[in-house]
Protein backbone atom coordinates (compact mmCIF):
# COMPACT_ATOMS: atom_id res chain seq x y z
CA UNK A 1 0.00 0.00 0.00
CA UNK A 2 1.40 3.37 -0.99
CA UNK A 3 1.96 6.18 1.50
CA UNK A 4 -0.84 8.19 -0.10
CA UNK A 5 -3.39 5.40 0.28
CA UNK A 6 -2.29 4.74 3.84
CA UNK A 7 -2.52 8.44 4.75
CA UNK A 8 -5.95 8.73 3.17
CA UNK A 9 -7.13 5.61 5.00
CA UNK A 10 -5.93 6.93 8.36
CA UNK A 11 -7.47 10.34 7.64
CA UNK A 12 -10.77 8.68 6.74
CA UNK A 13 -10.84 6.74 10.02
CA UNK A 14 -10.06 9.92 11.97
CA UNK A 15 -12.81 11.79 10.13
CA UNK A 16 -15.35 9.01 10.81
CA UNK A 17 -14.35 8.98 14.47
CA UNK A 18 -14.80 12.74 14.69
CA UNK A 19 -18.25 12.48 13.12
CA UNK A 20 -19.28 9.80 15.65
CA UNK A 21 -17.97 11.92 18.54
CA UNK A 22 -19.69 14.94 17.03
CA UNK A 23 -23.12 13.31 17.36
CA UNK A 24 -22.62 12.58 21.06
CA UNK A 25 -21.58 16.04 22.32
CA UNK A 26 -23.31 19.35 22.98
CA UNK A 27 -23.94 21.81 20.15
CA UNK A 28 -21.26 24.32 21.16
CA UNK A 29 -18.59 21.63 21.44
CA UNK A 30 -19.82 20.16 18.16
CA UNK A 31 -19.13 23.46 16.37
CA UNK A 32 -15.70 23.58 17.99
CA UNK A 33 -14.89 20.08 16.71
CA UNK A 34 -16.04 20.92 13.19
CA UNK A 35 -14.18 24.19 13.03
CA UNK A 36 -10.84 23.19 14.48
CA UNK A 37 -10.43 19.51 13.59
CA UNK A 38 -12.37 18.56 10.46
CA UNK A 39 -11.38 21.50 8.24
CA UNK A 40 -7.60 21.07 8.79
CA UNK A 41 -7.98 17.33 8.19
CA UNK A 42 -9.67 17.92 4.83
CA UNK A 43 -6.99 20.48 3.95
CA UNK A 44 -4.29 17.93 4.84
CA UNK A 45 -5.92 15.32 2.58
CA UNK A 46 -5.95 17.80 -0.32
CA UNK A 47 -2.29 18.63 0.38
CA UNK A 48 -1.33 14.94 0.29
CA UNK A 49 -3.13 14.36 -2.99
CA UNK A 50 -1.48 17.33 -4.72
CA UNK A 51 1.92 16.45 -3.27
CA UNK A 52 1.83 12.92 -4.66
CA UNK A 53 0.36 14.00 -8.01
CA UNK A 54 3.20 16.51 -8.45
CA UNK A 55 5.73 13.87 -7.47
CA UNK A 56 4.42 11.46 -10.13
CA UNK A 57 4.35 14.19 -12.80
CA UNK A 58 8.01 15.05 -12.35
Amino acid sequence: MSKLKLSLLISTFILCGLILVDYSVYTDLSLYIKGFLIVPLITYIAYLVTKFKNKKAS
